[in-house]
């Protein structure tokens, strides 16, 4: 869809059924992102199509005059027993490859690297799961190459529990977050990058960020962005959010929720003080 106003072009995408909390996800990290960090992200806000509740993303690229190359294209040039599917050999070794061949075609130096300590140090502070290799890419025009903005951030916050498993897991019977339930869900968080070797899974936050900032150090400006972040606004925008009397569950973002992310982030935030001490 396009706004006659403005002539950007939208999409409208819906949650999937049980991740209705990706509507919240997606926006506050395209907040997070662009309002407060001010980082190339998607620009993401809230809408309803036929009755139903989802995002309006704008589109990042201009698709008549710009080829866009999603990031599993680019890794299995460099790799091709590359699967896009399961993604084993999405390794941070890959990804140094693939930034020096795109530095070779003409991508400005330092912008693969600028674009991933921002990628790794905001996936850890939301505890995004999912930058995959579908989740990134290049953008060519005639003015040459650049990374894409961040996009596709959903996968994070906890969007993945419902209200009602919100209330029965992480509350007590009284209504009080869990600290310990907080600090379990991060302990278990991967992100999709392998540190070292392909493998089944990805690794920890904190063991990809330390391993890139040990390569790239010069991105470690990144993550101290990150780590004196003021979150309050964030907040504030949360309890607008749950204020809103207009949407219904499970669309409407609990107070549980609200708490809950809020405590993600929190948390996030120090595990990126703690990524600086140790790198």
């Amino acid at each position: 869809m396009i706004d006659p106003e403005t002539e950007k072009t939208f999409v409208f995408k819906e949650p999937k059924q049980g991740r209705e909390g990706q509507i919240w996800s997606e926006l506050l990290a395209s907040y997070i992102a662009g309002d407060l960090l001010d980082w190339p992200v998607q620009h993401v806000s809230l809408g309803v199509r036929a009755g139903k509740v989802g995002n309006l993303m704008q589109y990042i690229y201009n698709d008549q005059e710009e080829t866009f190359t999603e990031g599993w294209q680019l890794c299995r040039d460099i790799d091709p027993e590359y699967d896009i599917e399961k993604g084993h050999r999405h390794t941070l070794e890959l990804l140094t490859r693939v930034g020096a061949r795109l530095e070779r075609d003409g991508l400005s130096a330092g912008a693969f690297s600028e674009f991933w300590g921002r990628a790794f140090a905001l996936d850890t502070l939301i505890s995004n799961t999912d930058r995959h290799a579908e989740n990134w890419a290049i953008i060519e025009s005639v003015d040459g190459l650049r990374m894409a903005p961040l996009y596709d951030n959903a996968t994070s916050m906890g969007c993945e529990w419902t209200d009602e498993s919100l209330s029965a897991r992480w509350f007590t019977s009284n209504g009080d977050l869990q600290d310990s339930k907080v600090e379990s869900y991060l302990s278990k968080g991967r992100h999709h990058v392998r540190a070292g070797d392909p493998g089944r899974h990805g690794s920890p936050f904190e063991e990809i960020c330390v391993k890139f900032l040990s390569v790239h150090p010069a991105q470690r400006s990144s993550f101290e962005t990150v780590a004196e972040l003021d979150l309050q606004p964030v907040f504030t925008l949360m309890a607008q959010i749950v204020a809103m009397g207009d949407l219904s569950p499970p669309y409407r973002m609990s107070r549980n929720r609200s708490e809950q992310i809020g405590a993600v982030l929190k948390q996030g935030r120090e595990r990126i003080k703690n990524i600086l001490t140790q790198e």
